[in-house]
């Protein structure tokens, strides 16, 4: 009797690279959802490889540049709008507030004039890229403030003794 196939976090991530690298490989512009979470994902997912997007402050960083849009493009230093096809090169030095200021602004700009980057931001569901909800984060900080065993949802010591 053949045993059915298992699929482990290996073979999910396997195909989910295989998937994404499909997705990527196609030139036809892609339309503009800037709610999307898996379209987000992708856009960060483009800047994997890091020699080609080195050293940038966290103003350029992959998921700012993909809230914006933007996916890294197949030469160094370069960001490519699916939708309107555009590039953008950044310049490689941005020591200069001004430079990084200028640079910033092109994540915007630098879209064609009739791309719905221009005006759109991607927001909502995809702010939060970690997956952890507000309340939960000031939850887990409440307790580690008060580490009590109730804090915890533990029983109180003396309930302990008190079953015996």
């Amino acid at each position: 009797m053949a045993r059915p196939a298992r699929f482990g976090l290996a073979t999910y991530r396997a195909r989910t690279a295989a998937r994404l690298e499909a997705a990527e490989s196609e030139e036809a512009p892609e339309p503009c959802r800037p709610h999307s979470r898996d379209d987000f994902l992708r856009r960060v997912h483009s800047f994997s490889n890091a020699r080609l997007w080195f050293a940038k402050p966290a103003a350029l960083s992959p998921p700012q540049c993909a809230r914006h849009g933007w996916r890294l493009g197949a030469a160094a230093d370069t960001l490519v709008c699916r939708v309107c096809l555009a590039e953008f090169k950044c310049p490689t030095s941005l020591d200069d507030p001004a430079a990084l200021s200028a640079a910033e602004g092109l994540l915007r700009t630098a879209h064609q004039p009739l791309c719905a980057w221009r005006s759109q931001r991607a927001g909502g569901g995809v702010r939060d890229v970690s997956g952890t909800c507000p309340g939960r984060v000031h939850g887990v900080a409440r307790r580690l403030s008060n580490p009590s065993p109730e804090s915890f949802g533990l029983p109180q010591p003396q309930a302990l003794a008190g079953g015996r």
